[in-house]
C-alpha cells in the first residue's frame, strides 16, 4: 500500500464523466434547497480553500536540484438537517497542482479548456438517534479517523485526503462509545466469484480512562495469477486470496497535572500472498509507540516530549512468515516527520526516536520543533547497517491575520551513507507556506 503524499493521481482520469456527474450534483443541491423551503429542513453550507507552496530537494546526490510546486485544495460542503436527527451531507472537492495539466494533457491554467477535476469527497446520510438515545449510524462516502490516527486517519495534510465507502454504526454513552464499521475498499462485482476487498471492524472507547480497544479484519478475495507457472501464467490461478489479515490493538492517552502520556499497540496476524509466490505466508507483525510529554508553561502552551515509534520488520524473507508491520490507513505525515521519507510500509520495518518542543510566545502564534532519528528494525544491507538518518522539522502557525490560518515550516534531513547510497551525500531540504480560509 502506498500512502505517498505526493501522488499525482488526483482525479484527472475521471474527466470524461465529470460533466454528467456535475449535472447530477447540481440537481441534487437544488433539491436540497427546495426541500428546505417547504419542509422542516435546515441547510448549512461550509467550505475551505487551502493553498500550499513547497520548495524541496529530497535527493542526496551532488546533482540533485531544488524543486518548487504549489497545491490548491477547495472543499464545499452542504448539509441538510431534518428533525434534529437526520443529516444528509455532500462535500465536493477540487484538488490540483498549480499550473498542472488536465486529464488529456492540456494546461489547466490560462487554457480554453475544462479541467474537470471536481470529485465527491464525502456524501453520506447520518442518523443521530435510532429508536433509542445514543444509537446512531451513517452510510455512504465519508472520512474515518480513529484514536490518534495511527491506524485509521483521513490524512488531512494530503492535497486529496482519504475517504471510505461503506457504513458504520455506534452506541454513544457518557462513559463509553462503541463504533462498528463495514467498509468496501474494492468492489469488482465479478460474476465469476468474489474478488472484492472488504474491511470490517469495531472500536470500544472508554472515555474516563482515555483508552481505546479496536480490531478489524481485511479480506482481499482477489485470486492473483500464479506467475511461477510455465503454462500461460495469466490463466493459472492459485485459489489463494490475496489477503486475510486481522489487526487488533489499543490506544491510550492520559494527562496528569502537567505530564501526559500517549501510546499505541497493534498486532497483525493472518495470511497473505507476497509478490508472485504461489504460497500463503503467515502474518506476525506488530507496532508499538509511546510518547511522554511535560507542559513546562501551561499558560503559554509550552511542552517538551520524547517518544518512540517502532514497526516490526521481516527478518527472513525466505521463510513462511511475514513479520513486517503494515502501516495500514494511518495519517503518516502526523507521525514520521514532515518530509515523508518513511511513511510507506517497508519490509525492513522502522524505529523512530523523536523529541518534540512546542511553545506559544503569543496567544495566536505557535512554534513546533521536532527531531527524529530514523533506523530500520532489520539490517538494510550485508554490512549490517540499520541507521537511516536524522530529520529536523520546524513549524510555525498563526491566526494573527483575521479570517485565515497561516502555517510555515522548514525541514532538513541528514541521511546515513547506507540510506543515501553514495559517499558524496548531501542533506535533504524541504520548506512550505500554507494559507487556509474556512467559511
Amino acid at each position: 500500500m502506498n500512502n505517498s503524499l505526493y501522488s499525482t493521481a488526483i482525479g484527472y482520469g475521471k474527466g470524461l464523466t465529470m460533466r454528467s456527474f456535475t449535472t447530477k450534483m447540481t440537481i441534487a443541491l437544488i433539491f436540497l434547497f427546495a426541500l428546505s423551503a417547504w419542509a422542516d429542513t435546515e441547510v448549512k453550507i461550509n467550505g475551505q480553500v487551502r493553498y500550499r507552496g513547497e520548495f524541496s530537494k529530497k535527493s542526496f546526490g551532488p546533482e540533485a536540484k531544488f524543486l518548487e510546486a504549489s497545491y490548491l485544495r477547495t472543499r464545499v460542503g452542504f448539509e441538510a438537517v431534518k428533525d434534529d436527527n437526520m443529516h444528509a451531507f455532500v462535500q465536493l472537492q477540487d484538488s490540483r497542482m498549480i499550473g498542472g495539466t488536465t486529464y488529456d494533457g492540456d494546461p489547466a491554467s490560462a487554457g480554453l479548456n475544462d479541467g474537470k477535476n471536481v470529485d465527491l469527497h464525502q456524501a453520506y446520510v447520518q442518523l443521530d438517534r435510532i429508536w433509542i438515545s445514543g444509537l446512531g449510524a451513517k452510510a455512504g462516502r465519508f472520512e474515518l479517523n480513529l484514536g490518534s490516527q495511527r491506524v485509521f486517519g483521513a490524512v488531512g495534510w494530503h492535497n486529496v485526503g482519504r475517504s471510505w465507502e461503506g457504513g458504520m454504526s455506534w452506541i454513544d454513552q457518557p462513559s463509553f462509545r462503541i463504533d462498528m464499521f463495514s467498509l468496501k475498499r474494492i468492489e469488482l462485482n465479478d460474476a465469476n466469484g468474489n474478488r472484492d476487498f472488504n474491511v470490517w471492524g469495531a472500536q470500544l472507547s472508554l472515555r474516563e480512562l482515555g483508552f481505546e480497544v479496536f480490531g478489524f479484519f481485511e479480506h482481499n478475495a482477489d485470486e492473483v495469477a500464479d506467475t511461477s507457472s510455465t503454462d500461460t501464467p495469466s490463466l493459472v490461478y492459485t485459489n489463494i486470496d490475496a489477503l486475510k489479515r486481522l489487526s487488533f490493538g489499543v490506544h491510550g492517552k492520559r494527562v496528569s497535572g502537567q505530564a501526559d502520556v500517549e501510546f499505541n499497540g497493534v498486532f497483525q496476524t493472518g495470511k497473505q500472498r507476497v509478490g508472485a509466490t504461489a504460497d500463503e505466508l503467515d502474518i506476525a507483525a506488530f507496532l508499538a509507540t509511546a510518547e511522554i510529554g511535560y507542559m513546562f508553561n501551561p499558560d503559554k502552551k509550552g511542552r517538551i516530549a520524547a517518544g518512540i515509534d517502532f514497526a516490526s520488520g521481516d527478518s527472513d524473507p525466505n521463510d513462511d512468515k511475514y513479520k513486517a508491520y503494515d502501516n495500514l490507513y494511518y495519517t503518516g505525515h502526523k507521525f514520521r516527520g514532515y518530509m515523508d521519507y518513511f511513511i510507506d510500509s517497508d519490509d525492513n520495518g522502522l524505529m523512530d526516536l523523536m523529541a518534540r518542543f512546542r511553545y506559544s510566545p503569543f496567544t495566536d502564534w505557535l512554534v513546533n520543533l521536532d527531531m527524529h532519528r530514523f533506523s530500520a528494525a532489520q539490517e538494510i544491507n550485508a554490512e549490517g547497517d540499520k541507521g537511516l538518518g536524522l530529520e529536523f522539522d520546524l513549524g510555525v502557525t498563526t491566526t494573527s491575520v483575521k479570517g485565515v490560518k497561516m502555517a510555515y515550516g522548514a525541514s532538513m534531513f541528514l541521511p546515513s551513507e547506507a540510506y543515501a547510497g553514495t559517499d558524496d551525500k548531501e542533506a535533504g531540504f524541504w520548506a512550505y507556506s500554507m494559507f487556509i480560509a474556512d467559511f
